[in-house]
């Protein structure tokens, strides 16, 4: 599996500023780190990610999120901007791609950016 925290850190006008590994953490780290964007995996533990971009937009709302998915089905990508997401990537693309739907989410030069795998 691939990291995506590590791939993103390799990016060069990228900070990860936190990696978790559930949807529990996902919020908790938002919460602490206030991140410019969140991409989270909609299979994650516990709350999925668009259950973790549901809070988000509730609760951090200056953060916006990036649904993560294996499979991009129409009723995930409804769920998820319905839910407040920004973006949607699958990980089948190339992590270049989520680098730039990262950028495109926000106006900051340099961007600080919180991962849940």
């Amino acid at each position: 599996m691939v990291n995506v925290g590590a791939l993103l850190g390799l990016e060069p006008d990228l900070v990860v500023v936190a990696e978790a590994g559930t949807g529990d953490e996902a919020s908790a780290s938002v919460r602490r780190h206030r991140p410019d964007v969140a991409v989270l995996d909609v299979e994650m533990p516990g709350r999925d990610g668009v259950e973790v971009a549901q809070w988000v937009a509730a609760n951090e709302p200056a953060t916006r999120c990036i649904i993560l998915t294996r499979r991009a089905r129409p009723g995930v990508l409804r769920r998820a901007l319905a839910a407040g997401a920004t973006g949607f990537v699958t990980k089948s693309g190339p992590a270049t791609v989520l680098a730039d739907v990262i950028a495109g989410c926000t106006a900051a030069a340099a961007t600080s950016t919180w991962t849940a795998r």
